[in-house]
């Protein structure tokens, strides 16, 4: 007897309280508090001479891209 659903392996889906648009809205979330996050370190520590969050994370992939020059180069 075949089960109503088209999928064989319907017992192993999600429930219907973790479903894609739930995920999508969840990463959206994360994504826009990330970002306020972001904005509100980089505009505390404008008032500083410290460098600000995104300061440090282009430094590191600078350093991350140079790294892989020199070892392409040699």
């Amino acid at each position: 007897m075949r089960r109503s659903s088209a999928s064989p392996y319907y017992h192993k889906s999600l429930p219907n309280k973790y479903s894609r648009l739930s995920i999508l809205i969840l990463c959206l979330l994360l994504t826009i508090a990330f970002t306020a996050f972001s904005i509100w370190y980089n505009l505390n520590k404008s008032n500083n001479s410290e460098p600000g969050l995104f300061d440090y994370i282009g430094q590191k992939f600078q350093e991350g891209f140079e790294s892989n020059n020199r070892l392409i180069n040699n």
